[in-house]
């Protein structure tokens, strides 16, 4: 991820109202609290949205740009959640000036598990993968912690052979 390690670039221009509008591509958010990251060639933005607001748009230069990022937040039984992704190399928008309606960011937090065993000789090596829709690896938070994932080889009988925590993000 050159992007995010690149001496030149500096942090993302936090744009978290519908001020200034005029002249600039318009977006907007289908989730509800979180922000996405955009970069163009000479700056990067970070949109930031907050549940139950009533003006949702969010404007940015015309021009080309790549979603880099999500962070999407919810609220369940009282505890806070979050899924975040990191896009890589990230889908290309092509913005033009005020869209009418305006562009909306499409992200809903769907998570996919997958998991694989293969044999190594007399070693057993497992993999796991937490995915969004789009491919991209997630991370998932509770109270500001990844959550630990943990898993467990069973043998033929239902016994438990191993077990432990899956590292990832």
């Amino acid at each position: 991820m050159a992007w995010l390690s690149a001496k030149d670039t500096p942090r993302p221009r936090l744009v978290a109202t519908a001020a200034d509008l005029e002249g600039r591509a318009v977006l907007t958010a289908s989730f509800g609290s979180g922000s996405v990251v955009l970069s163009s060639r000479t700056e990067s933005v970070a949109l930031s949205w907050k549940e139950g607001e009533a003006d949702r748009r969010r404007g940015v230069p015309a021009g080309t740009w790549r979603w880099r990022s999500t962070r999407i937040e919810r609220t369940r039984d009282g505890e806070a959640w979050v899924c975040s992704a990191c896009l890589g190399r990230g889908a290309e928008l092509r913005l033009g000036p005020v869209a009418d309606p305006p562009l909306q960011l499409a992200a809903e937090g769907k998570v996919a598990f997958r998991g694989n065993a293969k044999r190594d000789g007399g070693a057993l090596q497992l993999g796991f993968e937490l995915r969004d829709e789009g491919g991209n690896g997630v991370s998932v938070y509770r109270k500001g912690r990844r959550i630990e994932i943990r898993w467990r080889l069973l043998a033929k009988d239902g016994k438990e052979i191993a077990a432990g925590p899956m590292h990832y993000g």
